[in-house]
């Protein structure tokens, strides 16, 4: 097995110790974990292990530009990008490596994080879908945000309709995923140019997600392994700040890149993408009739 580089981007997180720990202590091979401290010293003291490197931003740079930082050190063959506020399976390293092609990029199954016992709870939660950007949603508003796959008219149960339907299939194609947790060749991942700044905090995922598919790769869900994810909310507070103008302009720019074929290394489109997956919640049949951008009101346009 070859090495693997977790990268952790972190500015005032509280549990960023107990995370490097799942990730050095959880480990089945070769390991490397690489902290940015983005205009922030860490809460408390790191732990001392050969295997942890750490990069001091003095003034906050972002989440694009520490990813940028992180894989310019890293030393594996594939990266891990990971949130400050997570535990791993045991052995989640070789499990992601041996199902992951050179054009892939791979989640592990996500869970509920509980903070009183840093114990997986709700969960799996292996499908999102990409809301349709130009008809704002109750949930999140406009945007292209990845949201919870639950069954064909709503709700079913507490239960998730495509978790059910699709449990046996171990490897998966996904729409999109939480930003909390991917991995990938770090060659293919400098190849597709990483995370642009403008995208970094509202649309990591679909970033990232989108340049995979687009251009000709994949995007799996590997259900042989898993991790947990903290959301933090307001009992624990955000690293990052984001005001919600700056969220809703961001998501509407690059619904804007995204769904008229803006990028130009793209060996797909999005009509090709939008058939892969069809049907999709909340997609209009007609999604590409051009009236629906050209009737959208952008954040802070005068009404």
């Amino acid at each position: 097995m070859a090495r693997v580089s977790v990268l952790i981007p972190a500015r005032n997180e509280k549990f960023l110790n107990n995370t490097i720990r799942e990730v050095l202590g959880k480990a089945a091979g070769d390991v490397e974990c690489i902290v940015t401290l983005d205009g922030a010293p860490p809460v408390a003291p790191l732990p001392d292990d050969p295997r942890l490197s750490v990069i001091r931003n003095a003034t906050a740079r972002g989440i694009g530009a520490c990813l940028s930082q992180m894989v310019g050190a890293a030393t594996g063959q594939y990266i891990m990008k990971l949130d400050a506020h997570c535990i791993l399976a045991d052995g989640y390293d070789e499990a992601l490596q041996a199902d992951c092609d050179y054009d892939w990029l791979v989640v592990p199954g996500r869970y509920q994080l509980l903070d009183e016992t840093w114990t997986p709870g709700r969960g799996p939660i292996h499908y999102l879908y990409l809301t349709y950007p130009w008809l704002c949603e109750p949930q999140f508003g406009c945007g292209m945000h990845g949201k919870k796959w639950l069954g064909e008219n709503g709700l079913e149960g507490r239960y998730f309709y495509r978790e059910k339907r699709d449990a046996h299939i171990l490897l998966d194609d996904m729409i999109t995923f939480q930003g909390s947790c991917y991995f990938m060749h770090k060659a293919r991942f400098v190849e597709l140019g990483g995370v642009e700044d403008r995208f970094q905090l509202t649309m990591e995922a679909a970033t990232i997600g989108l340049k995979t598919w687009l251009s000709g790769g994949r995007c799996v869900r590997n259900k042989k392994t898993w991790y947990a994810h903290l959301h933090k909310g307001a009992r624990h507070g955000r690293g990052y700040f984001v005001s919600k103008h700056y969220s809703s302009e961001s998501n509407c720019i690059a619904a804007d890149f995204w769904m008229n074929d803006r990028w130009p290394e793209r060996r797909r489109g999005m009509r090709w993408f939008v058939e892969h997956f069809w049907p999709l919640p909340g997609w209009p049949d007609d999604w590409d009739a051009p009236h629906y951008q050209a009737d959208f009101v952008w954040p802070g346009t005068p009404r």
